[in-house]
């Protein structure tokens, strides 16, 4: 099986919960479609929602609003209860310094369509969110996203200090999706469109402000039960299946290329001999496991016109252009040329 891009269940309850709301056509049939063993607690990672299966929902409701900006809405109206064990440990991190440094942490785990860069730059600290994959939908996750980080981080620090928690500016890769006076009615700040990133960025005073209901000890205790959900999860990944999500996640990293199979075996602290036998076992191989994940990137990268045929081939480790167009001809019969111009017309439907 493929490497999965998948969601936390949160976004499919909040998005059927809100659909319900403003529509009066039944969705049962929909909605129960998405297997979720754990609805209330999106944190456990035992169950994620598949990419596609948050799209559908997206697009229902857009058939409804007639616009994509009702993130902005949903995410202004969480609780930290929505978030599950994560949002009772971000109630009880000491500042919000610790909210978002944790919510990068965990926000990796359990939505592998996204990925969190939170860094200091100066006298300013960034909370990045880069898509993993093209889609027009997802823009929505990415505004309920910063939607709910501010609200909740007013919602942490109490009523006295909320007025305090100003960004100094929001960014969005994507152009507005509704109105500019909602944006900025919303997060009180410059809001910029059509920017490198999708990032928040705050100022190191306001990370600084404590949190009303800092409690150090259960924070530990709701992290403890966070790290064994996750290790309990990842102990029924077979060893294929976690090498495709370390593969995943390296050639989206900094190095941009497939992990040699040593440093695979370092990262699940085995032998490259006993990785080798397991995969066998598994009745597949390395290479195979890395070829296979390469095509499912280069699927979802053509579907960003911005990228020319060689920024993906050196997003994907490849030595040349060319290279990649072999590889791409063997997994598809066509070039990523004629792949994008038969693909990207149907994807970008909005």
């Amino acid at each position: 099986m493929m490497y999965e891009v998948t969601f936390s269940p949160m976004y499919a309850v909040l998005f059927s919960a809100y659909l319900n709301e403003i529509s009066s056509t039944n969705i049962e049939k929909l909605t129960s479609d998405i297997a979720l063993s754990d609805v209330n607690d999106s944190s456990i990672y035992a169950s994620r929602v598949p990419q596609e299966d948050i799209e559908r929902l997206i697009q229902r409701i857009y058939q409804v609003k007639g616009d994509l900006a009702f993130g902005l809405d949903i995410g202004a109206g969480m609780h930290p209860s929505d978030y599950g064990t994560v949002g009772y440990a971000l109630m009880n991190c000491s500042s919000l310094f610790q909210v978002f440094e944790f919510a990068a942490k965990y926000k990796n785990s359990i939505n592998k369509g996204f990925k969190i860069i939170f860094s200091k730059q100066g006298l300013f600290y960034h909370f990045r969110i880069d898509s993993l994959v093209v889609s027009e939908w997802l823009k929505v996750v990415i505004e309920l996203d910063f939607s709910s980080a501010l609200h909740l981080s007013k919602f942490f620090v109490g009523s006295d200090s909320a007025k305090l928690v100003k960004p100094e500016s929001i960014r969005f890769q994507h152009a507005a999706q509704g109105p500019l006076s909602k944006y900025e009615g919303l997060f009180a700040c410059p809001v910029l469109f059509n920017q490198k990133y999708n990032e928040i960025i705050f100022s190191r005073q306001t990370f600084e402000i404590p949190i009303r209901s800092a409690n150090p000890s259960l924070f530990k205790l709701m992290e403890s039960k966070l790290t064994i959900g996750k290790k309990t999860a990842e102990q029924q990944l077979s060893l294929k299946q976690k090498i495709e999500r370390f593969m995943f996640e390296h050639i989206q990293g900094i190095e941009g290329r497939v992990p040699e199979i040593s440093q695979a075996a370092l990262e699940f602290n085995m032998s490259v001999s006993t990785v080798k036998k397991h995969l066998k076992d598994e009745k597949t191989h390395y290479t195979n496991i890395a070829d296979q994940v390469r095509h499912k990137l280069a699927l979802n990268l053509l579907m960003d016109p911005r990228k020319s045929i060689l920024d993906i081939s050196n997003d994907l480790g490849f030595s040349n252009a060319s290279t990649f167009n072999r590889a791409f001809k063997r997994w598809c019969g066509q070039s990523p040329t004629a792949y994008r111009k038969q693909n990207v017309a149907t994807r970008n439907v909005v």
